[in-house]
């Protein structure tokens, strides 16, 4: 699915005010079934100026068929970025993000500087990515589940073209993340194995998450 302009606007300004409100409204339900609104400090306030929108974080792993499942760590102890082989980008200890999308790309190419990415595969076998649903854990919880892997793929008429939004899917509500937890993964679980195929060489699974990102203060 392509989402216009002002739907992708409308996402950053949410995710931008969930870092930057210095309170946060939540609600629960007393005894006599009533809902109860209560205010308090927004754990993860960020300055204004310290943030930055749009923002991202990228985790790429190899695309196999030796595997159903691929876990991208976006937390602190996720992999780093090593030049040549991919190009993550990671979240800094006591920094923040407020995810408002999840992207996936194919990445091809024998060194990591000059990866062609896009949204669905170089061969026919390799979309077999998209016969697949997507998990977001964060800490113990499953925040996010059930993602249809067939909503990333896009399949333009031109085969040259590229935006930065292409493969991406908006999410709600936006997901805060803090450099200080200790688990945050994205999980691609594929419906059928895929050793009978035959699938690109020199090809990764490029997970993104679109967002703002807040700076530690001081």
């Amino acid at each position: 699915m392509r989402f216009d302009s002002v739907s992708i606007l409308d996402a950053q300004r949410r995710a931008y005010k969930a870092l930057t409100a210095p309170f946060i409204v939540s609600s629960t339900i007393d005894s006599t079934g009533k809902a109860q609104k209560s205010t308090k400090k927004n754990p993860h306030y960020t300055p204004p100026k310290l943030t930055t929108s749009p923002a991202m974080l990228v985790q790429e792993l190899p695309w196999v068929n030796t595997t159903k499942q691929f876990v991208f760590d976006f937390s602190i102890s996720g992999p780093q970025q090593v030049p040549g082989v991919n190009n993550n980008i990671v979240i800094a200890k006591n920094d923040t993000f407020a995810v408002y999308g999840v992207q996936m790309l194919i990445a091809t190419g024998t060194n990591a500087a000059d990866f062609i990415y896009r949204s669905h595969g170089v061969l026919p076998t390799d979309d077999a990515i998209y016969n697949s649903f997507i998990t977001m854990t964060i800490e113990s919880s499953t925040y996010v589940t059930k993602m249809e892997g067939q909503f990333f793929r896009d399949n333009p008429a031109n085969s040259n073209e590229y935006f930065g939004e292409i493969g991406l899917q908006l999410i709600n509500p936006i997901r805060l993340i803090s450099g200080e937890q200790g688990k945050y993964n994205v999980t691609l679980n594929l419906k059928n194995p895929t050793s009978p195929l035959v699938i690109s060489a020199n090809t990764l699974i490029s997970m993104r998450l679109h967002g703002v990102y807040g700076q530690a203060q001081g």
